[in-house]
């Protein structure tokens, strides 16, 4: 799980691997290259897109309708919230990063809660989403959450 969330980032690399190097975690052709720094970046090719096992929730308040998507972990204890940053919406950061790190999470019997911040550039409105959203982990039975963010959601 963790090898896939360190795959988007560039990583230390020694040498360059062989052309035929396959990675069967998921499901595609990677291409490896050595960049001018000496680290490798990896570039998928042809892998799918993580088909998202989650339901829409919509958490009504006084101050609007926070809009997640809810990836449940069957007898789960533990919860993450997710959240991005003031581009809004649920693809950021890195498009799929957050289905495939909520399937991973899922996997492994973690609950996970994706936030759509309500009003994405105000930093007060979009905290009281994100403790909205720990509640509602908690109101599922989550006995600790833990926080995962990007940009101002970090």
């Amino acid at each position: 799980m963790l090898d896939d969330v360190l795959d988007q980032a560039a990583v230390p690399a020694p040498e360059r691997p062989p052309e035929s190097a396959q990675d069967s975690r998921r499901d595609g052709r990677v291409e490896a290259e050595r960049v001018a720094d000496g680290y490798r970046e990896l570039a998928d090719r042809e892998r799918p897109r993580v088909a998202e096992r989650r339901v829409v929730v919509e958490i009504e308040t006084d101050r609007g309708t926070t809009t997640c998507r809810y990836y449940e972990a069957e007898g789960a204890r533990n919860g993450v919230v997710m959240v991005g940053g003031t581009g809004g919406g649920f693809d950021t950061p890195g498009r799929d990063l957050y289905p495939r790190l909520a399937k991973d999470l899922s996997d492994d019997r973690i609950s996970t809660l994706r936030i759509q911040y309500r009003h994405p550039t105000n930093l007060v409105e979009s905290a009281v989403d994100t403790v909205l959203g720990t509640r509602y982990l908690e109101s599922q039975g989550v006995s600790a959450v833990g926080l995962v963010g990007h940009s101002l959601g970090g």
